[in-house]
């Protein structure tokens, strides 16, 4: 098994806790990272989140950009973007090999 698929297994392993840990190992922080990297690029425009995990961060930004966009290698930690953000969209795509259009 590569490299990329056995991350892949790991994240849709830990997919339903995942949320949880993320808040529990950064004592909370990760909220306030979050809101300040929405802050820092702002809410105009499209948005496309790589390596977007659960989607966290495409249901924070509410319903701002127009089109919201993740990408992530494991299928349950899309499955869970999706029930967060159902105004989002979610492809199971590799970063190194998006599924886009030149310059798009």
């Amino acid at each position: 098994m590569k490299g990329k698929e056995v991350m892949a297994q790991i994240f849709t392993g830990a997919s339903k806790a995942y949320d949880f840990f993320l808040s529990f190992a950064t004592l909370g922080s990760i909220h306030r990272w979050q809101r300040e990297l929405i802050e820092a690029m702002g809410r105009e425009g499209n948005w496309l989140d790589v390596g977007t995990g659960t989607g966290e961060v495409l249901k924070k930004l509410g319903s701002y950009p127009h089109l919201r966009v993740g990408i992530d290698l494991s299928e349950g930690m899309l499955k869970k973007a999706k029930e967060k953000c159902g105004e989002c969209h979610f492809l199971l795509a590799d970063a190194e090999n998006m599924p886009f259009k030149e310059g798009s």
